[in-house]
């Protein structure tokens, strides 16, 4: 279990679609259709950035807030 847990992410994991399209939406009100239809603009940049976390760099502040409709 410790060799699965100290495993590195991939990209593969982090592109994972399987949020419903309208689901979670993010700070700024883009659901996740927006990331899904634009993944080719924006992956790099996701994938960058969720990268960095996952591998100890600080999270960003406003990924903590909490959107309400």
């Amino acid at each position: 279990m410790n060799i699965f847990l100290l495993t590195e992410y991939t990209v593969e994991e982090i592109k994972q679609d399987d949020i419903s399209d309208l689901k979670a939406p993010d700070a700024v009100g883009m659901p996740a259709v927006f990331y899904k239809q634009f993944w080719t603009i924006v992956g790099h940049d996701v994938v960058s950035v969720v990268m960095n976390f996952l591998n100890g760099g600080a999270m960003q502040q406003d990924w903590n807030d909490t959107v309400v409709l």
